[in-house]
């Protein structure tokens, strides 16, 4: 899948993911950092040139622009909503 496609398509399922991820019960953070593999590899691939961004948190006190990476931020999502879904619910 092309850089274009994942964002476009990333556009549609956020969303959603965040409705849904709503519905979760609250669960507590785990200690350790989460282990990547080769998805964190794929999806750099596949977002090709559309990876990195420029964000300016607050244009009238703080002018300085930050770099991201959008793969590292799908991740972070995935790594938040991963844990409550495979942990059972009791």
């Amino acid at each position: 899948m092309a850089g274009i496609q994942v964002l476009s398509r990333s556009a549609v399922l956020l969303p959603k993911i965040y409705s849904l991820g709503q519905l979760l019960p609250d669960v507590e953070p785990g200690e350790s950092e989460p282990v990547r593999g080769s998805s964190t590899k794929r999806l750099s691939l596949a977002m090709e040139q559309s990876d990195f961004y420029w964000i300016v948190h607050d244009p009238i006190y703080d002018r300085d622009a930050v770099a991201g990476l959008l793969t590292e931020d799908l991740l972070v999502v995935y790594d938040a909503l991963k844990g409550p879904l495979v942990c059972p619910v009791s």
